[in-house]
């Protein structure tokens, strides 16, 4: 659980030479969605990794034409794709004959409108037209069938861009995205909590006095910024969890971006701006190169990390990890074994039980 500050500072010229300027880009430039074969998809995903967003229709599906015309043809949606997926634009009916993940899928040609043999496999056996697939680095694919508006499917393409999907439900992550930027349609979500954030320096002095540890929320306005601003704005504004952040913490709230010199632990650290929103080398330190916002890190009152929690997570798992932390709990037991018994104030509803994103 515990890593020394100092041995870390080794990693810094490796991890800020494995940051590509690629991957702080903004959506920029063309309102028309630049779709591309499966193949070259793959190929593209084997050399930079990234999410393969598959539009999977057929030539007489005449609700896959009105999500080409209504909701692609948008310029935020088609900017959005281009930059964060890798889109194809896959016939279920063609008769392409494709490689994918180590097997070769054609179209057996069988029935009236026979379906590709991929198209089957990508939609579980069950097709249905429009359908959207997500297919990771590892070949999973999570698809969402059925038309979608620019604003339903908006905050769908950002749930699995910023690979939200691995750690939180679509409906908790929804109601959070809701709460932010729509909140003429959002439920009742409690944002009155204020944590009282320090600067590192102020933390570092208060530490001195208390011993009190320190958490350092990271969070970016380039990398993952959705995920960043649904927890810094949204989950840890929820007075239950404040109230013991305040209570348990010195609060740190870091943008990864900044451009200052920092002076710790007897190194210097800097901001090679390589890109707009490139992370400052304190961060890539203290995130031991696995560079993934928001980040929440901890040290104990030997300025010593502890496990941080990286990416974004409901509160039903924010509030037992800070618990695990403030009370040591993670010097007796393990995480998994301690949040099956925790017992907090934020229950975990029936959608959480699993612990898995499901689709939608």
């Amino acid at each position: 659980m515990r890593i020394k500050v100092l041995t870390l500072v080794a990693l810094l010229l490796l991890a800020v030479a494995g940051l590509s300027q690629e991957n702080v880009k903004k959506a920029t430039g063309s309102a028309q969605v630049q779709w591309m074969d499966m193949e070259t998809a793959l190929e593209m995903q084997k050399e930079q990794p990234r999410t393969i967003f598959v539009d999977l229709y057929t030539d007489w599906c005449g609700w896959c034409k009105k999500l080409d015309k209504e909701t692609f043809s948008n310029p935020t949606i088609a900017n959005y794709l281009n930059t964060h997926f890798y889109p194809v634009k896959f016939d279920a009916e063609g008769n392409d004959t494709i490689d994918f993940h180590g097997k070769t899928y054609t179209n057996k040609g069988k029935g009236r409108r026979p379906t590709h043999e991929l198209a089957l496999l990508l939609t579980n056996n069950k097709p249905s037209y429009p359908t959207m697939v997500f297919i990771d680095e590892d070949g999973k694919p999570n698809k969402i069938s059925g038309y979608m508006d620019v604003q339903k499917l908006e905050p769908i393409l950002v749930y699995f861009a910023e690979r939200i999907y691995k750690t939180c439900p679509y409906k908790n992550y929804h109601n959070a995205f809701k709460a932010l930027y729509r909140p003429k349609d959002s439920v009742n979500i409690d944002l009155t909590g204020q944590v009282n954030w320090l600067t590192l320096q102020e933390a570092m002095a208060q530490q001195l006095n208390d011993g009190k540890k320190i958490m350092i929320l990271f969070y970016s306005d380039v990398y993952q910024n959705v995920s960043s601003n649904l927890t810094k704005n949204v989950m840890v504004k929820d007075p239950r969890l404040s109230s013991y952040i305040n209570k348990n913490f010195h609060p740190v709230l870091f943008d990864a971006g900044r451009t200052d010199t920092i002076t710790m632990f007897n190194q210097t650290f800097i901001n090679q701006q390589k890109a707009p929103g490139f992370p400052h080398q304190f961060v890539i330190a203290l995130l031991q190169n696995k560079v993934i916002f928001p980040s929440i890190v901890f040290m104990d009152e030997n300025s010593q990390l502890l496990a941080p929690i990286q990416g974004f997570f409901p509160k039903t798992t924010l509030e037992p990890y800070l618990h695990f932390i403030a009370e040591d709990e993670f010097k007796e037991t393990d995480w998994q074994t301690y949040y099956k018994q925790f017992d907090g104030k934020i229950k975990v509803a029936s959608s959480e039980a699993s612990g898995n994103a499901k689709n939608n």
